[in-house]
């Protein structure tokens, strides 16, 4: 490569056009017009355009995938903590339902005593109070258990949201922090993104949204 520069230059006038490539101007790519291409010496060193490149690049996909995600998270946050609010009085609802009707037992007990009093027979106090006084019906438990799985579903969509959501700002202020050179910065950014795949933070924040589709149509069913 020296020796091909040294044939098309071969006064060597400056370092400055030792840099340029060995192509036409109208060949060069953008970031060739933007940096400055590296002298041999230096094409792997610390501060080399390939490393300027890849810290472009990278910022320019991590901001569109953290606003995206971002963006995501938020809205699901904000139907997670509406829907809450309105499952959490459908489960109250269902359970008070659910309990015993201790106000109609206690007439009946009291009705017995009166005929007991009355008549003198213990026929009255034999008979066991209904049923239905003590036992939910199988349509009120199935619409319980409906609406206790769809308020899981949506506390681990908001638990899970939070989570994810805090793992993305600190990866973007790691990966905004000040580096020393660019090699240094795509090392530590590499390092992060490993990790996020790692996890696949990706499959689970597009995860997320079928959770919350379904936590609403077991709500819906239990109505």
């Amino acid at each position: 490569n020296t020796a091909v520069r040294q044939v098309q230059n071969p006064e060597g006038k400056n370092e400055e056009q030792d840099r340029y490539p060995l192509k036409h101007q109208i060949d060069y790519t953008a970031h060739e017009w933007k940096y400055r291409p590296d002298l041999s010496s230096e094409e792997g060193g610390a501060f080399a355009r390939a490393w300027y490149v890849y810290v472009e690049r990278s910022r320019a996909i991590d901001d569109q995938w953290i606003e995206a995600a971002n963006d995501q998270l938020e809205i699901l946050l904000t139907v997670a903590g509406l829907f809450g609010t309105v499952s959490s009085a459908l489960v109250g609802q269902i359970n008070d339902s659910k309990n015993p009707w201790y106000d109609q037992f206690l007439s009946y007990m009291a009705w017995s005593m009166w005929e007991l009093h009355r008549t003198g027979s213990n026929h009255i106090l034999t008979r066991s109070p209904d049923d239905d006084l003590w036992t939910p019906s199988s349509h009120l438990r199935w619409m319980y258990r409906c609406a206790q799985i769809s308020q899981f579903l949506n506390a681990s969509v908001t638990f899970l949201a939070l989570l994810a959501k805090q793992w993305i700002n600190e990866y973007s202020a790691r990966t905004r922090a000040p580096a020393p050179n660019p090699r240094f910065w795509a090392y530590r950014r590499y390092d992060l993104n490993a990790e996020l795949t790692y996890w696949k933070m990706t499959y689970l924040i597009e995860s997320l949204p079928v959770l919350m589709q379904g936590s609403i149509i077991l709500y819906l069913i239990a109505l």
